[in-house]
């Protein structure tokens, strides 16, 4: 082996190295960015889906109490109209 050749082939392997070393970094910082970025995409949606349930939890509130009310109605509507039947019922028995 010729040792005046070896310092150039070690720089060059140093250097290629090196060069790697900071593509590495480049990638890493990039991903770190990207991380950071999809964290606060994620804070965002989360904050957009409780915002959302709990519209939906309030429409279904005011949906349950529209249908009580509805019920109720119904209730009292069949109630008179029974009680027609049966006054009917005993005018024709009559």
């Amino acid at each position: 082996m010729q040792y005046h050749e070896l310092i150039p082939m070690l720089l060059s392997e140093v250097q290629h190295q090196q060069q790697a070393l900071g593509v590495q970094a480049r990638q890493l910082s990039a991903q770190a960015q990207q991380l950071v970025e999809l964290k606060v995409q994620n804070q965002n949606l989360q904050a957009a889906h409780a915002q959302e349930l709990a519209e939906l939890k309030a429409q279904n509130e005011r949906l349950q109490a529209a249908l009580v009310q509805q019920n109720a109605t119904l209730a009292a509507r069949l109630e008179r109209l029974e009680e027609g039947a049966a006054r009917a019922a005993t005018l024709v028995s009559r």
